[in-house]
Order: C-alpha cells, then sequence, then structure tokens
C-alpha cells in the first residue's frame, strides 16, 4: 500500500527498506513480495514529473561533453524507465569474463548465475526470450528485443496500492546513512520542504541509479560516525558509459538480414572472438534512415551518383551547400574499459536544497574507445564487400580517432560502474551478493554494480540482478 511520512517515522517498518523505485528496486519489492518478505519502497520524487524534484539531479560534468546530468535522469516514480526506449538484452556471457588486456575486467559471477532469471524478467519486460541470428563473415545479428517500454509506476502503481506486504512512500528522500560497528542503523529522511526525520531499518537497499547510488554513499562516508564503505578506494570510481556515434553511412544494395521477427530489433556485432583480436571492446551498429529532403527527378539521380562516388558527391553536395548521407546512418554504441580516473565525485562549492553536495562526473573517453570506433566500421565495411552487400562510408573523425563531432551525439544515457561489483573492497564497493563490504544489512542494486558493461542497454540485466537479490534477502530475512 502507500504509506505516508508519518506511518513511515512510526518505525513499525517491514524487513527490507529499498530507496529508489526504478526498475531495480521496484523488480525487488516484487520479487521479495511473492516469498512473503515484506518491504518499503522510498521515492524521493513524487507521483508525477516536477522540475523541484528533478533539480535535485542537476551536477557538473568535468572533461568529453556530455548529457546535462539533470536530463539523463528522472526523479520521480518509475525513476528512469519514465523515459527508457524499451530496448533489452542481457549482458553476453564474455562480458562476465576477465580480459588480460583491459585492467580491473571480471565479474565475481557469471551470467550463469544470473540465468535462471530471464523468465521472470521478460515477464516484467513484456518481452521474449533473446536469440542471436548468425550472419556468415565477422559480424553476426544481434537481436535486442522491444519492451514496450514498460514505465514501472505506471504498470505496478496498482500493485503497491492494494499490496499488504510492498509499501511505497513518496516525495522522501535519503539524504544520508548512518553505519555503526559494520550495520546500517539509520536513515535521514527528507521531505520536500526539508523537514528531516530518520528511521531504523532491519536491511537497506540502495537502488537509486548509476550516480545516485555513488553519491548517496560518498557523502554518508563523509557524515556517518562509522564509514559506510569501509575500504572505500574504489567508490564512485570505474564510471562507464556506452559511448553512441553517428560513424558513417551504408549503402546496401540488398538486405543485410531479413525482417525482425517478433519484437526483435536487429543489429549488427562483432563476435567476440574479433573483439580480443583487435583488442577493442563489445559494440554494436545499427542502421538509421536518412530524411529525404531532397530526392526529385534529377535531383535523385545526382544524389544517387553522389553517393556512389564520394569524391564527385562532395563536390556536387558543397556547391549546393547540402550535407551528403546516404541512404542510412550507422549509429555505434559500445562499452568502456574501467577506469578509475572516470568517477562521481562530490562538488566542494554546489550543494542541493537539501544540503548535499551535487554531483560531479569526471568523464573521458581513452584511445580505446577511438579504436573500437574504427575497428566496428571496418568490420562493417569488410563484411558488406566481402557479401557483395553495398559500401560503407566512414566520417573522418573516425579514421582519425578523434570521438568529439559536433552533431549531438554523445551517449547512450547508460550510467554504470561507481559500486562496482568485485571478488574484494580493493576491486570494489559489493560482493557477489551485492552486499556492501564490510556491512551485514547493506546493499546496493542497478547498474551502478556493473563491473563492465558490454553493449546491451542495462535494464534486463538489473531487473534479473534484482530477482536475484531478492531470493538472496528472502533467505537471510531472518538473520537481518
Amino acid at each position: 500500500m502507500f504509506w505516508d511520512r508519518d506511518r513511515l517515522a512510526a518505525g513499525d517498518l517491514p524487513p527490507v527498506v529499498i530507496v529508489g523505485s526504478g526498475p531495480a528496486g521496484v523488480s525487488l519489492a516484487l520479487r521479495l513480495a511473492g516469498q512473503g518478505v515484506g518491504s518499503v519502497v522510498l521515492e524521493a520524487g513524487g507521483e508525477a514529473y516536477s522540475p523541484g524534484s528533478q533539480d535535485f539531479y542537476r551536477g557538473r560534468v568535468i572533461g568529453d561533453p556530455y548529457h546535462a546530468l539533470d536530463a539523463a535522469r528522472l526523479r520521480y516514480f518509475g525513476g528512469t524507465s519514465n523515459h527508457w526506449t524499451g530496448y533489452c538484452r542481457t549482458l553476453d556471457a564474455e562480458d562476465f569474463e576477465a580480459r588480460a588486456d583491459i585492467p580491473h575486467s571480471g565479474w565475481p559471477i557469471a551470467r550463469a548465475d544470473i540465468a535462471p532469471y530471464a523468465e521472470g524478467a521478460a515477464e516484467i519486460l513484456e518481452i521474449d526470450a533473446n536469440v542471436d541470428r548468425p550472419l556468415e563473415g565477422s559480424v553476426f545479428v544481434a537481436t535486442r528485443q522491444a519492451s514496450p517500454a514498460v514505465r514501472f509506476g505506471e504498470k505496478y502503481a496498482g500493485f503497491f496500492r492494494t499490496s499488504e506486504i510492498a509499501h511505497l512512500c513518496l516525495e522522501t528522500a535519503v539524504g544520508a546513512i548512518r553505519a555503526e560497528e559494520g550495520r546500517i542503523t539509520a536513515l535521514d529522511l527528507r521531505a520536500p520542504d526539508g523537514t528531516a526525520f530518520e528511521i531504523r531499518p532491519r536491511a537497506v537497499v540502495l537502488c537509486t541509479g548509476g550516480i545516485e547510488n555513488s553519491r548517496l554513499l560518498l557523502w554518508s562516508n563523509r557524515t556517518s560516525p562509522q564509514k559506510v564503505v569501509a575500504e572505500d578506494r574504489a567508490l564512485g570510481r570505474y564510471w562507464m558509459e556506452h559511448p553512441e556515434f553517428a560513424l558513417g553511412e551504408i549503402r546496401l544494395d540488398r538486405p543485410l538480414f531479413g525482417p525482425p521477427r517478433g519484437t526483435e530489433r536487429l543489429t549488427v556485432a562483432a563476435k567476440h572472438a574479433a573483439i580480443r583480436r583487435h583488442g577493442v571492446m563489445n559494440g554494436l551498429m545499427h542502421f538509421q534512415d536518412v530524411p529525404r529532403g531532397w530526392n526529385g527527378g534529377a535531383k535523385a539521380i545526382a544524389r544517387e551518383l553522389a553517393c556512389a562516388a564520394p569524391a564527385l558527391g562532395e563536390m556536387v553536395y558543397t556547391a549546393t551547400d547540402r550535407t551528403l548521407e546516404c541512404h542510412q546512418r550507422v549509429i555505434a554504441e559500445w562499452e568502456q574499459a574501467p577506469v578509475a580516473e572516470n568517477r562521481v565525485a562530490l562538488s566542494e562549492t554546489e550543494r542541493d536544497a537539501h544540503g548535499v553536495p551535487r554531483p560531479e562526473l569526471h568523464w573521458r573517453k581513452t584511445e580505446r574507445d577511438y579504436r573500437t570506433a574504427r575497428v566496428l566500421m571496418e568490420l562493417l565495411g569488410r563484411h558488406a564487400v566481402r557479401q557483395g552487400l553495398g559500401r560503407v562510408r566512414v566520417h573522418d573523425f573516425v579514421i582519425e580517432e578523434r570521438l568529439q563531432p559536433d552533431n549531438g551525439w554523445y551517449s547512450a544515457y547508460h550510467h554504470m560502474g561507481g559500486t562496482r561489483m568485485a571478488a574484494t573492497p580493493r576491486e570494489g564497493v559489493v560482493d557477489r551478493d551485492l552486499r556492501i563490504f564490510g556491512l551485514s544489512n547493506g546493499y546496493v542494486l542497478g547498474s551502478s554494480v556493473f563491473a563492465t558493461g558490454g553493449y546491451a542497454n542495462p535494464t534486463q540485466t538489473i531487473v534479473m540482478l534484482a530477482l536475484r537479490l531478492g531470493d538472496h534477502l528472502g533467505q537471510k530475512v531472518g538473520t537481518l
């Protein structure tokens, strides 16, 4: 049921307090309820978007051009699922494995550890199973499912209104976490007007997103009697995105692959053997139709000639002050290697309305990012030529390995890392069960725990991790 803050402050709490109502928090509450374990989800925003709530996500980016932080995430019931486009895919099995050429790569779990939760995640996200369709040559088609873009707030509002075991409290933000003697002992809560009170939970799971999980823990480490993350050298670090850029165009004389089946979205991805051979990261490419603004009569003929002969095309299109794009744009996105310098930090000068330092995102692409973009286009071009499919035109900035085009393409809005899962606290913040190292009752959930990111949109893997954590907490509830 929906709780108000008075009910929450009364102190009769269920066993698990979940902070955040996005796909991670809601999926966890569903799984716990299915096992008869009570929970309350704390959502900092309301049931709908408001500019005042959204302002808490404002922050600064230091490094490469990036989206405004308060535009990349949403602070209300359902979280960032409220502007999710619905792409779904789990990480590949190879994405969990360590690579000798990628420092800090590898998860302490394998995909087999989350595979039992694929069916449950598919039901929540309203998708089918993933099936890859191989192509001849060096690339293959990877199916990315098209969820109807489930809005978790809309889909599960009725569940929370009627449930006697899963509860939701809106407009209740966690300002800080207090830890003592290896346990989280209290949460400092704030109402929108700044009114403060505390609760004393048995177990806490942070599901506030790929920036806010780090921000809250960094601030709590400054304010708590005992550090919440005892060994915090990795806290906030190894932050990752999926860089996303239009790398060129492709002209196909015949289809690259057949029509999609069911809800699949077809994209081209390099096989893992090719990725490792070239020393680059896992990535995908998909094609986007170019609007036809210059396609009538003689102009259409000129365009076709220009696209078939790029040198001539540049002269024709320069003379007419037009940009030459042939048939379909090639849009690529890829994983980043975990780099400690890419991190979430706290501002020393800017604070939000509750007095919490605003986030600073330090993010720069690396030489491996540039090389990955170039190799992906080379593999696509070779495949097109070998199979007689057509031709690929690569933008100059890709060949020159300088991914800073002024065309609005920066990344896919996928925030990963910062509280990464690892075998030891030297490498991460949570263990294989998502428990914060050094605490008996504190957990973190969401894409911030990703040790590496693959190229898959993170939502499906997040939901599978949530269901797995629900089973873990269900077994431990008596000892929390």
